[in-house]
């Protein structure tokens, strides 16, 4: 989406410039500086046209540079330490040249680089062994020391002439603060086609992209919301497109399978009732000679790499779990995956 409001690219720069000021510790300077992007963003919403999509993501750059203006008020009047750093474009350059410790920059092979890790991993067990023409299995290189992050996610409806947005927060672990934001449009008697995940840093633009297939018409509406569909998604920033499918389409949602770096993972239900997906990565697998549907027989890793557990409330929708030592871009990427899925079974 170009953008062509100077407000708006004003705006823009500043929370570019109030971003770094935060990487070097000026966090006053970098609270003064998401002032005036509110400022000149409010500016910028007050002229563009209504139903223009750079207003309305100017509504949601706003939001996010008074959250951040509010939320490093404690530690400016020295009442609180500094806020978590926002993800961003920085933090993803950032996380090249200087890891952190235990990080395995898988994204790198996925670019077709070495892999860098900040310092050797303590191999964990070791079963179930690897298909030997394949890759050593992540789960067997992340160190357990990592903290898992936690991620909560809720969900906004906002409905206009054209259809209802449907936008799905992504919160870090303390609910202080939106890290991340997946949208889509979902029109009536239309399925929903796409899906783009923004960072919260970041709101002028997308990182990501979900293209979704969509599915036989059903009788009521409603019925899609169940039904498992292909997505193909396109990371913008490093321009990789990573398909994914369930097992069986206009079936069920899962298994659903991918390739990430050469490395083969499956997303599965933890339990019955929770309707969030657990992550594992796949050692071996092999077409269930039985089925006629395409079911797909498989041994994976013990270690889940993400799980969660879904919310029975008005606003929240799930809480997603995520093992330490991923890198910053397969974070966005499963994001995108599992909170596409969700989306469409709350959107339809």
């Amino acid at each position: 989406m170009p953008i062509t409001n100077s407000d708006n690219l004003q705006a823009i720069k500043l929370s570019r410039q109030a971003v770094a000021a935060e990487f070097a510790g000026q966090y006053r300077e970098a609270g003064e500086l998401y002032g005036a992007a509110a400022v000149s963003v409010q500016k910028a919403i007050s002229v563009l046209k209504k139903k223009s999509e750079e207003r309305r993501r100017a509504k949601l750059q706003l939001r996010a540079a008074n959250e951040r203006r509010l939320a490093l008020q404690p530690c400016i009047a020295g009442t609180g330490p500094p806020p978590e750093i926002l993800p961003s474009s920085d933090t993803f350059l950032r996380e090249v040249t200087h890891p952190t410790p235990g990080t395995l920059l898988i994204t790198m092979v996925q670019l077709g680089r070495r892999a860098v890790m900040a310092e050797a991993p303590q191999l964990l067990q070791q079963e179930p062994q690897h298909d030997p023409t394949q890759p050593p299995l992540l789960s067997n290189l992340l160190s357990p020391t990592l903290p898992n992050l936690t991620y909560h996610v809720y969900a906004e409806r906002i409905t206009r002439t054209n259809g209802t947005w449907i936008y799905l927060h992504v919160k870090n672990e303390a609910k202080a603060q939106i890290l991340y934001t997946l949208e889509a449009c979902k029109k009536a008697r239309y399925q929903i086609s796409h899906s783009t995940l923004s960072r919260a840093a970041e709101y002028h633009g997308a990182c990501a992209m979900a293209i979704i297939t969509p599915v036989r018409p059903r009788k009521y509406e409603y019925e899609h919301r169940v039904v498992g569909r292909p997505f193909k998604i396109h990371m913008l920033e490093t321009n990789v497109e990573i398909s994914e499918s369930p097992d069986r389409f206009e079936k069920d949602w899962n298994p659903r399978r991918f390739t990430y770096a050469g490395r083969r993972f499956v997303w599965k239900y933890k339990g019955s009732t929770n309707r969030v997906s657990s992550l594992h990565e796949v050692a071996r697998e092999w077409p269930d000679p039985h089925s006629k549907t395409g079911k797909i027989l498989d041994e994976i890793h013990p270690r889940a790499l993400v799980w969660g557990e879904d919310k029975f409330a008005v606003e929240k929708v799930c809480t997603i779990h995520m093992v330490g030592g991923l890198d910053q871009t397969f974070r966005e990427f499963l994001l995108v995956s599992e909170l596409t899925k969700q989306l469409i079974q709350v959107g339809g």
